[in-house]
């Protein structure tokens, strides 16, 4: 391809050489004999104008007629060679590697008519290895990912390459591997020494060679295009671990956010600079409300002056951390809360301590359970203390029964003491059947089984709490079917489960009102029906009565245990309780107990 290059330039040469000889010529012979004529000592003068004016038009001159016969030796391939250069030039302003590596191969192919071209790139995560960028062959992104090295260059005749007049390797002989895909050398591409990439080149039109002046084109180009590529590399290596920086902070937010407990954070004068979720509920305050404010906008003074306390300074520059159990504050609501608060500086960084944390555990409920459950415990030492005193009001009672009776039978029937008398034994025997009925009751009965009688359980549940209902104008309705059959279960657990459900549905119906007892069998079943006309449940409450310490009363009248116990109970005996229930329309709890089978 250099013979060529050199003919083109020999003609380029002759052809400039015999114009400017004619010109030369016409000079010497037309101007000079005219000049001679005027002038006959100026013959030097008009020879050595020849020459200079000879001098200064070759240059241009054979540049001109050298570009028209490139020109008709390229035809369409000459603009787009000429052009290369400025191409290269502008390369550096295009980031993307892909966009990259695809201009630069579609240029390539453009400028030297190459049926087929592809862009290796160092892969900077794997020493030694390439991954394809761009090639015109859709079949080589199936070959491989990474190709090593020796997979690319020939590694059997390293010296098989092609030099510029240089003496500088430009084309390397490609691998047997690329022949396979079409592909005869490789343009390096270095920057500094180190290879940042290769260019793959398929074969010339008309299985042409390339030339030295091909090859010059090619070694600038793989200059700017190295320069070009490492730009991309660099801008895409710092966009990538802006990214990942931006999904670590996207990931350690959605942490902060998604943890149940309340996080916000100040600066060294005090100021609220974040917040999570979780605060936002717990201060009843939106994020915007809460961020720019200073912390004295959350806490009353009492708590700053215990916070500064614990950290051992008057100023918000926290050094360590330090923990407050228990601490009562309000939101912005006004709703009584109680947390344990935990506060914890930042890590320093190079511009300084950036401030603290401080961590909000909501035991608000915890706190009110645990009221709760000393309720209950008191509740359990009350019905401890009034059982005993039921058995020792059983003594007193036996003695009026028994000489009561003993009066009775010394009096004639017509003595009309008698009447009182009888009146008083019968309410010996109704006080003696209460207290019975109470240790019966308070009697830690295990979790014995045996044959039991529903309807028994039921009205004996009903004399214990006759004076309570009365005196709450509740009217009691039982419709008991005495052709239950027996139930196999635990007497005492049984009728605490009557007791709790009486008990609600008085407290349901504080003015008054009707409780309806019914019992039936239904599919080897019995069923236990209790109905009142009470105030209801709402649809929301229903999702969590039997859930402990769950209650609607107010504090000190209920432990929110007894529909839990009682569901345990039911439970435990292989029934079913269920309810229906609607806000001011009445409670119908069904409870369901197997039978004992013979």
């Amino acid at each position: 391809m250099d013979v060529e290059r050199i003919a083109r330039r020999s003609v380029a040469y002759f052809i400039v050489s015999s114009l400017l000889l004619a010109l030369y010529l016409l000079f010497v012979l037309v101007l000079g004999r005219a000049v001679q004529w005027i002038a006959p000592q100026a013959d030097f003068l008009i020879i050595s104008l020849s020459v200079l004016v000879i001098a200064l038009l070759f240059a241009p001159l054979r540049n001109a007629v050298q570009i028209r016969l490139d020109r008709f030796f390229y035809k369409d391939l000459f603009d787009d060679r000429a052009s290369l250069l400025d191409f290269a030039r502008k390369l550096s302003s295009e980031l993307n590697l892909e966009t990259l590596s695809h201009s630069i191969a579609e240029r390539v192919s453009k400028t030297f008519g190459i049926d087929r071209v592809g862009v290796f790139l160092a892969d900077p995560s794997n020493a030694g290895f390439f991954r394809l960028t761009y090639s015109q062959d859709p079949a080589m992104y199936t070959t491989a990912s990474l190709f090593r090295q020796e997979d690319l260059f020939n590694a059997e005749n390293p010296a098989d390459t092609i030099k510029t007049k240089s003496g500088t390797e430009d084309l390397k002989s490609a691998s047997t591997l690329l022949i396979r895909n079409g592909f005869l050398h490789l343009l390096e591409l270095k920057l500094h020494g180190r290879r940042v990439g290769v260019v793959a080149l398929g074969r010339l039109p008309g299985n042409r060679h390339f030339s030295t002046e091909d090859q010059e084109l090619l070694s600038t180009l793989a200059g700017y295009a190295a320069m070009a590529l490492e730009n991309a590399n660099l801008y895409r290596s710092v966009e990538t671990k802006a990214i990942e920086l931006e999904r670590l902070k996207a990931y350690t937010d959605n942490i902060i956010e998604s943890i149940n407990v309340a996080v916000i954070a100040f600066d060294v004068n005090g100021c609220i600079t974040s917040c999570n979720c979780a605060f936002e509920k717990l201060y009843a305050a939106t994020r915007q409300q809460i961020t720019g404010a200073g912390i004295e906008a959350i806490f009353p003074r009492d708590i700053l002056t215990s916070i500064q306390k614990i950290s051992g300074t008057d100023s918000w520059n926290i050094k360590s951390s330090a923990h407050m159990s228990k601490l009562y504050m309000e939101n912005k609501l006004g709703k009584r809360l109680f947390v344990n608060l935990s506060l914890i500086p930042l890590q320093e960084y190079a511009a300084g301590n950036p401030g603290f944390l401080i961590v909000l555990d909501n035991i608000t409920e915890k706190a009110e359970l645990e009221e709760q459950l000393l309720q209950a415990e008191k509740l359990s030492s009350i019905g401890l203390l009034a059982a005993g005193i039921a058995h020792e009001i059983n003594t007193p009672i036996a003695g009026i029964s028994s000489y009561t009776q003993m009066l009775l039978k010394d009096l004639p029937e017509s003595d009309r003491r008698k009447k009182v008398l009888e009146k008083i034994e019968n309410q010996t025997f109704r006080a003696a059947e209460i207290i019975n009925g109470l240790l019966n009751f308070s009697r830690l009965s295990g979790s014995q089984f045996r044959d039991l009688n529903i309807n028994q359980l039921i009205h004996e549940s009903l004399i214990l709490l006759k004076h309570q209902l009365q005196g709450n104008q509740i009217n009691v309705e039982s419709k008991l079917d005495p052709s239950l059959p027996m139930v196999y279960g635990n007497s005492g657990k049984l009728q605490q489960v009557f007791i709790n459900l009486f008990l609600n549905a008085r407290d349901a119906m504080p003015s008054g009102g009707n409780l309806k007892i019914e019992t039936a069998m239904n599919e080897s079943m019995v069923v236990i029906d209790i109905l009142d006309n009470g105030t209801g449940i709402s649809d929301e409450n229903q999702k969590r009565i039997f859930d402990p310490f769950f209650t609607t009363k107010t504090l000190g009248k209920g432990t929110g245990l007894g529909l839990s116990v009682s569901y345990g109970i039911i439970q435990e005996h292989g029934g079913r309780i269920l309810v229906d229930s609607h806000a001011g329309e009445g409670t119908h709890f069904k409870l369901k107990l197997p039978i004992r089978l013979q």
